[in-house]
């Protein structure tokens, strides 16, 4: 499956982040993944969805490995995206990519064949495309309920909105 590129009728979350953003790594260590993994999260069954937002076109091919990683599962291309922000910023290579979709047990064979087809590079354009439509202009932003919240914003800060989130959900 690949991540979605629209506001979802069901709960979701999304996150724009660049591999090479200093921001982004911290954001996504910390709040970004107790988010992720919170009781709020998990009970409700919210989808967590990754975008590349560009800012340093070296970290381009991580995101195509990341692509490649969510579209063989949702889980695959959370442990690329989590193990690729693990790992120190100047060992985030294409060689690292590999060594880490072996260590998930990634179907090397249709992971190889992605990150060279076409579609995969048009996915940054639509990332892209769909930044531009949401008003997202910078690292990292996450979108709660059609929200744009840019930087590292307090996990409490994330929580609350999940929740508004949530409520008015309820109320359609």
């Amino acid at each position: 499956t690949t991540p979605l590129r629209q506001e979802s009728k069901k709960t979701a979350v999304h996150i724009f982040d660049d591999y090479l953003c200093e921001h982004c790594e911290i954001f996504s260590k910390n709040e970004f993944v107790t988010l992720r993994f919170s009781e709020e999260a998990q009970e409700k069954k919210i989808k967590f969805i990754w975008h590349f937002y560009e800012i340093n076109e070296a970290s381009r091919p991580l995101a195509i490995a990341t692509y490649c990683a969510f579209e063989q599962s949702d889980q695959g291309g959370w442990d690329m995206h989590d193990a690729l922000f693990n790992t120190p910023t100047k060992e985030r290579t294409l060689q690292k990519t590999k060594s880490i979709a072996k260590h998930y047990n990634l179907d090397a064979e249709v992971w190889n064949t992605c990150l060279s087809a076409p579609e995969t590079t048009e996915k940054i354009q639509k990332d892209e495309d769909l930044a531009q439509e949401w008003n997202i202009t910078a690292t990292p932003t996450t979108r709660i309920g059609g929200k744009n919240l840019p930087g590292r914003v307090p996990l409490e800060n994330l929580i609350w909105e999940m929740k508004r989130m949530l409520s008015e959900k309820e109320h359609l």
